[in-house]
């Protein structure tokens, strides 16, 4: 990768998209966990991962860090947790299915 490209890849807003990704996994973890607080844990880090979104599109554009890479994670991002949340709240029968 020339400079230019790996500079955009590697930008804030793309960062901030990387960690919701990583933080699907650790949400799903405690979803599962035996405890309450281990559900409140999950849901807490659920709607940090959902205020995430408009984070990394907010410094995408205030930084002017837009980037092709950036707009593909961002999607892939929010459909990851939108699929994983549906079916981990439907394993666990806290929605009807």
């Amino acid at each position: 990768m020339h400079g230019s490209n790996m500079v955009a890849s590697f930008s804030w807003p793309n960062v901030v998209t990387v960690t919701r990704l990583l933080l699907v996994f650790v949400v799903v973890i405690l979803a599962y966990g035996r405890t309450l607080l281990e559900g409140l844990l999950a849901a807490v880090i659920a709607v940090l991962i959902i205020i995430g979104d408009w984070l990394d599109g907010h410094l995408a554009r205030k930084l002017d860090q837009a980037s092709p890479l950036g707009s593909v994670l961002d999607i892939a991002a929010d459909r990851v947790l939108e699929t994983v949340l549906w079916i981990v709240l439907a394993d666990l029968n806290l929605i009807p299915i």
